[in-house]
């Protein structure tokens, strides 16, 4: 199963094989040529319905890495995208740096690693 957003891409321009071709553009960037089970693929009727929509798509891919898609479904919902960052107040930022700034001081001098006690000073 796939879910992604169906485009259209124009590959070969000027040659035999000029077309415009069905990918599904997954969730996550990656792009894998579609095609209908038993559509003509020059035809693409169906995927055309879904042109610049989320769906979800069941199938395998063939022996050219095409993936051949035996059921396709609109989804609703959109993508999960990272939550956007809350903006921070000039004067909340300005108690942060001055927070940070005071740790920083605190902890001058001590090492960032702690190094392990040699077992022959254990002893003492």
């Amino acid at each position: 199963m796939l879910k992604g957003t169906i485009i259209f891409v124009e590959e070969n321009p000027g040659s035999k094989s000029e077309g415009v071709f069905p990918y599904i553009e997954l969730d996550g960037g990656e792009t894998v040529r579609i095609a209908m089970k038993d559509e003509n693929p020059f035809e693409n009727s169906i995927l055309l319905g879904f042109e610049g929509k989320r769906v979800e798509v069941d199938g395998r891919f063939n022996e050219n890495v095409v993936f051949i898609a035996t059921d396709i479904k609109e989804l609703a919902e959109e993508p999960k995208e990272a939550p956007e960052e809350t903006p921070v107040e000039p004067e909340a930022e300005s108690t942060l740096m001055e927070e940070n700034k005071e740790k920083t001081e605190e902890t001058e001098g001590i090492p960032e690693e702690i190094e392990e006690i040699p077992e022959e000073s254990k002893e003492n």
